[in-house]
């Protein structure tokens, strides 16, 4: 605290405000009157103005709806947070204080509310140290610039959702988007061998369920012909929807499907979950969840985690896989989550094709959706 701040918080010191901590907690045990609480703000102010000073928390008995001096210096104090930009915070020493009444007014307020003096600053610490790692992935990964133009609370295409993930440096597969059937038979020659086959439209996130993907097509006839099926079968199954044309992929034939997918949590920001992918995924739920950005090391222990690691060191005479190309796409997709950190509500990368080692990995489907509001 300098100087200047800490001689205007002691010309305001009476007998129920004591000597203030270094961690600028505002004691404030005692009952507070209208003078006194006029005192306590001023020297909130003086906190709030001293930039020695990165944290200022109240230390309260809170009580059920709380008395009513209570009430009056916590909405001063939530008034002064909102003009802030500070951490601001009430830290409660009594037990069972945390009830709907303050939960819900702790979040109507932004202005938060801890139960327990040594575990609510253990889990400031803690925070602290969160948003330094978080920021240690802004330093290290630039998120590709198309990311900042998309529309808010918008599904993107599987096309879109990989043109911005290749960008990213992840791996996904060769691919071209085709108008209509017969710029499928060209855009497949030019990939060669098998292809799939696949409707594009941000109103059909789900392609198979409405007949919207072929897989393994070959030769030009067979093509041609899948191609129309598709983009008839959608016309009839989603008659309102935009159709984009029709995504010609090549073909993955012999890799181990995994997921990787993001999930947006309010409080605590993006997750990421890799595990068993494929049309099973929801059926078995063998995952493990990591928090971006993570190390190769840590990567690769979640990956041992899973019941399908035995698939990957070589399952009754099939090759060992890739392990290596899937932790580094776990790992790019972890830096990728981190850098755009806000910006997408859900990633699901599904299946991920892990192949013989040696081979490498591919993102046969991508579904990325970005989130609404301010965000």
């Amino acid at each position: 605290m300098k100087d200047t701040a800490r001689r205007r918080t002691r010309r305001q010191e009476g007998p129920h405000i004591g000597q203030l901590a270094i961690a600028a907690l505002l004691d404030a045990r005692a009952t507070l009157y209208t003078t006194v609480m006029r005192a306590g703000m001023n020297v909130v102010q003086a906190m709030l103005e001293d930039d020695g000073i990165d944290l200022i928390g109240l230390v309260l008995g809170m009580r059920g709806d709380g008395w009513d001096s209570h009430q009056e210096l916590i909405d001063r104090l939530a008034a002064a947070a909102k003009d802030s930009r500070k951490p601001v915070m009430v830290v409660s020493f009594m037990s069972n204080s945390l009830t709907r009444n303050w939960r819900g007014y702790a979040q109507a307020n932004g202005l938060p509310l801890v139960e327990d003096l040594e575990r609510g600053l253990k889990a400031v610490r803690h925070l602290i140290d969160y948003a330094a790692f978080r920021r240690s992935a802004e330093r290290r990964f630039v998120a590709p610039a198309a990311v900042a133009l998309l529309p808010r609370a918008h599904v993107l295409t599987e096309a879109q959702s990989k043109q911005i993930l290749g960008a990213a440096g992840l791996p996904v597969t060769r691919e071209a988007l085709a108008r209509d059937p017969v710029e499928a038979v060209r855009v497949a020659a030019e990939i060669g061998g098998a292809v799939a086959l696949k409707i594009q439209s941000r109103d059909i996130p789900h392609k198979s369920d409405i007949g919207g993907v072929h897989l393994n097509a070959r030769g030009a006839a067979e093509i041609e012909a899948a191609a129309g099926k598709v983009l008839a079968n959608a016309r009839r199954n989603c008659p309102d929807a935009t159709i984009d044309g029709i995504l010609v992929q090549e073909m993955i034939e012999d890799g181990i499907e995994l997921i990787l997918g993001m999930t947006y949590d309010e409080t605590f920001g993006p997750l990421v979950v890799c595990g068993a992918g494929g049309v099973t995924v929801e059926v078995f739920k063998d995952t493990a969840v990591l928090l971006p950005p993570f190390t190769a090391e840590e990567a690769g222990a979640a990956i041992a985690s899973l019941k399908v690691a035995t698939l990957l060191d070589g399952f009754r005479g099939a090759p060992p896989r890739d392990l290596d190309a899937l932790i580094d796409c776990c790992v790019r997709f972890g830096d990728f989550v981190a850098a755009t950190d806000g910006q997408f509500a859900a990633i699901d990368l599904n299946p991920v094709l892990v192949c013989a080692r040696g081979r490498g990995v591919r993102i046969a489907d991508a579904l990325m959706e970005t989130r609404g509001g301010d965000a």
